[in-house]
């Protein structure tokens, strides 16, 4: 996440948009953290937060409110 600032801030844009990965089911993502128990939310509830900044994966040292 800190080199994504970096490189942002190094391009010198008007503006930037960052969004939360999303673990869809089927693909490499969802597989990587499912198998590591990672997502926050599986099934039905895994879609019912992907229409927002809810993070979906969980992170060592980043918590849920720093991603928001």
């Amino acid at each position: 996440m800190n080199k994504t600032l970096k490189l942002a801030l190094k391009l010198n844009t008007d503006f930037v948009i960052f969004n939360l990965a999303t673990p869809m089911p089927g693909t490499p993502l969802y597989k990587e953290v499912k198998a590591k128990g990672l997502l926050l939310y599986d099934g039905l509830e895994l879609y019912r937060r992907t229409d927002g900044p809810h993070p979906l994966i969980k992170l060592k040292n980043v918590s849920e409110i720093e991603l928001i």
